[in-house]
């Protein structure tokens, strides 16, 4: 499946451009099949891939960065990637499905190179496949959704990760695992400051400071059969409201506030949930989530508070959500 998100700046683009001053480079081989004119490397990149179908991702903060213009005749896609990152003074870490391109004048990135999520991810997840475009300086929390909402799945982040902002992302019929690797990298999020857990249905990729427990229901003994089946259903959330044609995806403008969330999570949870005050003004990023258990979706969104005081227990055929006093 094709995913496309982003917003692209159009006018900077424009006004970069000076033809005058540079000449295009010259193919290594063969007659010009590939003309690039210059402007930021975003822009650049996008067009390289559209003409190529190569894969490539850019670390967020070089996307602004000129390149070209360039002539390519029989170039292949490393030695494409390797004249748009030598324009733009970056180095590429090559993979099999995408090239990374990220800063050679700032020493501290090269470590994004070798980020991966690996075993972390279930491996019959991380094998879905899908085509991805997803543009720079937009939140994580919508490549995620977008993703879940595409390929079914549940993809969430704590709000540490998800607010971090995305690179340029092109990949094609890449495996979903080296889609979040990908994510990451050009969010420059560094490895040991994250963590996943998951399984064949769902990933949470959280901060390595976010301690709260996976299971966050404070009166699991007291519950009865009823209140045990209603909480192992099966259910589909959008937030902060599901679209309004399930076929498409509809990115949100961010953040909501839990109070204003509750209609309609109960709506699609099919349990009523509260939340004790105090709470309302608590921030809800967009999440997708898919045939997931409505436990598991109340702990993945309690979760997405990078800290250990909140949880939610069974009260009076609901679920309620509550603040934890030491």
């Amino acid at each position: 499946m094709a995913l496309f998100l982003g917003c692209f700046a159009v006018a900077d683009h424009a006004a970069a451009q000076d033809r005058g001053e540079r000449k295009a480079s010259k193919p290594k081989r063969g007659k010009v099949t590939l003309h690039l004119d210059q402007g930021p490397l975003s822009f650049v990149a996008r067009q390289a891939a559209e003409a190529k179908g190569g894969g490539i991702v850019l670390m967020n903060g070089i996307a602004s960065r000129m390149a070209g213009p360039f002539d390519f005749g029989k170039d292949d896609w490393d030695e494409i990637t390797d004249a748009l990152a030598e324009a733009a003074s970056c180095k590429v870490s090559r993979g099999k499905h995408y090239n990374f391109l990220y800063p050679s004048d700032e020493p501290a990135y090269t470590t994004l190179a070798d980020f991966t999520l690996g075993e972390a991810v279930d491996s019959k997840l991380a094998a879905r496949k899908t085509t991805f475009h997803f543009g720079s300086d937009i939140p994580l929390y919508n490549a995620l959704a977008l993703l879940g909402h595409t390929l079914g799945v549940t993809l969430v982040a704590d709000n540490a990760v998800a607010d971090t902002l995305s690179g340029e992302v092109i990949l094609a019929d890449a495996p979903l695992g080296e889609v979040l690797d990908a994510l990451c990298k050009s969010a420059r999020i560094s490895r040991e400051t994250v963590a996943v857990e998951g399984d064949s249905g769902h990933v949470f990729i959280r901060s390595v400071d976010n301690v709260s427990k996976q299971d966050l229901l404070t009166n699991e003994q007291g519950l009865d059969a009823a209140a045990r089946e209603r909480l192992d259903a099966k259910v589909n959330v959008s937030l902060p409201a599901p679209p309004k044609d399930s076929t498409r995806f509809e990115a949100a403008e961010g953040p909501v506030t839990l109070a204003s969330a509750l209609a309609t999570l109960s709506a699609q949870l099919g349990v009523t949930v509260t939340a004790d005050r105090g709470l309302e003004k608590l921030p809800v990023n967009p999440v997708v989530m898919r045939d997931i258990p409505v436990r598991t979706a109340i702990n993945l969104l309690i979760r997405q508070w990078p800290v250990p005081k909140f949880a939610w227990t069974w009260k009076d055929g609901g679920i309620r959500l509550v603040y934890l006093r030491s």
